[in-house]
């Protein structure tokens, strides 16, 4: 398996976590599905480069930090 599979694993982990609380958040709302709700499921699939794209550059600084 190489390093590839187990990010795009943890990637579509990532989501799906995601996905679901927005989801679990409307759902306790007890709100309909409007195009908010539904654009805020749609993003999850990009919240993760987000995450990645502040952390890649606080390892790069922590590695030269060393």
């Amino acid at each position: 398996m190489t390093p590839f599979y187990l990010f795009e694993s943890f990637y579509a982990f990532m989501a799906f976590w995601l996905g679901y609380y927005t989801f679990a958040e409307g759902s306790n709302a007890r709100s309909g599905w409007d195009k908010a709700r539904l654009a805020g499921i749609f993003a999850c699939v990009f919240w993760p480069l987000l995450i990645v794209a502040v952390l890649i550059p606080r390892f790069a600084d922590w590695q030269r930090a060393s």
